[in-house]
C-alpha cells in the first residue's frame, strides 16, 4: 500500500535541468575560461553543487567559495523562466497528501539551490519532508532511510520518482519501490531501462492514475 511517496527534483518535478546545466556552464567557464558540454557536467549530478564545483576546479580551491555563490546567483536568474512545475504536479503532490500520503523530496541539489527552485515554482511548504544532496557522494539511498525511520514507515509501502537511472539504483538499493519518469527533455531513457525500474511514465496523467490505484 502507498503511504510514502518521495520524489526527486531535477526533471521529476520540474524542467530545471537546463537551469542547472547553464548555472554551472556560465560559472565554470566564468572561473576556468572552459565552455562544458551538458554531458561533461551532467556526469557529476548526485553530489551537490560544492562537491561538483570543487571536483571540476580541483586546482583553484581558493575560489570554491566564490564560484559557488555565484553559482546561485546564476541559478537563481535562470530559474526565472520556469516558474511552475511539470503541468500537473503541484495538484497531484496536494491531493495525495489530502490522501494521507506522506510526500516527501529527496534531491541531490544543495540546500541553496533547492530552495531557490522550491520559492520560485510556490512548492516551499508542500513537502512532508526535504533532504538535499552531499558534496561527497550521491546520498539518496540515506536519505530515504531516514524518510522511513523519521515516519515509522516500511519500505514496501514507500515508492521514490525520478527521472534517472541512479535514481531506480538508489531506491532498490534502499529497498523501496522505484518508479521512472521521462516527460523531461533531457532524460537517458535507456540508462533507466537498463536499471528495470517497476514502473515508467511518460505522462503526468498516467502517473497519477498509477497512485490512485495503489490507494485502493
Amino acid at each position: 500500500m502507498l503511504k510514502g511517496l518521495l520524489f526527486d527534483w531535477d526533471g521529476t518535478l520540474c524542467d530545471s535541468l537546463p537551469v542547472c546545466v547553464g548555472a554551472f556552464r556560465m560559472t565554470i567557464q566564468r572561473y576556468t575560461g572552459k565552455e562544458l558540454t551538458t554531458e561533461e557536467i551532467m556526469d557529476h549530478f548526485g553530489m551537490n553543487e560544492k562537491g561538483i564545483l570543487e571536483l571540476k576546479m580541483a586546482d583553484r580551491p581558493e575560489i570554491w567559495a566564490e564560484a559557488l555563490e555565484d553559482y546561485n546567483a546564476n541559478y537563481r536568474k535562470l530559474h526565472e523562466k520556469v516558474r511552475a512545475p511539470f503541468p500537473g504536479l503541484k495538484e497531484l503532490i496536494a491531493d495525495m497528501r489530502k490522501k494521507g500520503v506522506i510526500v516527501g523530496l529527496i534531491t541531490g541539489k544543495g540546500e541553496t539551490s533547492c530552495a531557490i527552485s522550491l520559492e520560485m515554482t510556490g512548492l516551499t511548504d508542500a513537502f512532508d519532508f526535504v533532504r538535499t544532496g552531499s558534496d561527497k557522494c550521491l546520498n539518496k539511498v540515506e536519505s530515504i532511510e531516514i524518510f522511513l525511520n523519521k515516519f515509522s514507515l516500511a519500505p514496501e509501502d514507500v515508492y521514490y520518482v525520478g527521472d534517472a537511472a541512479s535514481d531506480v539504483a538508489q531506491a532498490k538499493a534502499a529497498g523501496v519501490h522505484s518508479v521512472a519518469v521521462t516527460w523531461n527533455c533531457i532524460v537517458d531513457r535507456e540508462g533507466i531501462e537498463r536499471e528495470k525500474p517497476e514502473a515508467v511514465f511518460q505522462e503526468v496523467s498516467e502517473f497519477n492514475k498509477y497512485l490512485n490505484g495503489l490507494l485502493k
